[in-house]
């Protein structure tokens, strides 16, 4: 009943806090993730846009004793892997610029942000389910303009993990470049993937969906000699 009330009184509140966030400017916040541990941690660092719709974030292992450094709008939401659940972590703030977050320990959440995080993993989902529902699964675009498909395995050149950013431009995608992927490769990883022929493949030094500049290498484009390589980045 409790938890009843307390959705009806935030369906309520919501509109008002929207109008109230739409003429802000989201500030990006840079701080720092630390693992004091000997066990590796799993994170997953997640920001929505509700005013422009837009997802950003990635999931990121930080290795023990590990720091990792990050760059972010306010109100991102930091997500600790533990006993097979995620949890929230905590939610980053202006104030928090220049902060490092001990991943060890437990950080307070206030109920806006609890509030807030909630609205804004709710409308990621939808987001991402509107966005399934519109695009055109990649293999089936392939087949239907007779390209082939290649199958080829990725991994890293380090011995430890290496936060790699991966941005392809399919060859109908109109150049838009907004596929890829972001996960930490060592030389050990096995990651195997499938793309359209003629999928240009680019490395970028950071998030590329954020609508910041970064810099992006072409490694490859891929083609029928590719097939069943093993690329290192």
């Amino acid at each position: 009943m409790k938890n009843a009330l307390f959705l009806i009184l935030a369906a309520l509140a919501w509109p008002l806090w929207m109008n109230g966030q739409q003429d802000a400017a989201v500030q990006r916040i840079r701080f720092t993730l630390s693992n004091p541990s000997l066990k590796t941690q799993k994170v997953d660092i997640r920001h929505f846009n509700a005013e422009t719709q837009q997802r950003s974030g990635y999931g990121y292992e930080l290795g023990a004793l590990g720091a990792h450094p990050v760059n972010m709008p306010a109100g991102t939401r930091v997500y600790r892997r533990s006993n097979g659940n995620w949890k929230l972590a905590f939610v980053v703030t202006t104030a928090d610029d220049g902060r490092k977050f001990d991943l060890s320990r437990t950080y307070e959440i206030s109920r806006e942000q609890w509030l807030q995080a909630s609205w804004d993993e709710l409308y990621e989902k939808n987001n991402a389910l509107e966005k399934a529902y519109d695009d055109t699964d990649i293999a089936s675009m392939a087949r239907q303009q007779r390209i082939r498909m290649i199958n080829f395995v990725i991994a890293g050149k380090t011995l430890w993990d290496r936060q790699v950013y991966v941005k392809t431009i399919l060859p109908f995608d109109n150049q838009n470049g907004q596929t890829g992927f972001s996960r930490p490769l060592n030389v050990f990883s096995r990651l195997r993937v499938s793309y359209p022929e003629g999928t240009k493949i680019y490395l970028c030094n950071g998030p590329y969906w954020t609508g910041k500049q970064v810099n992006e290498q072409l490694l490859l484009t891929v083609d029928a000699e590719k097939s069943n390589y093993l690329i290192r980045l």
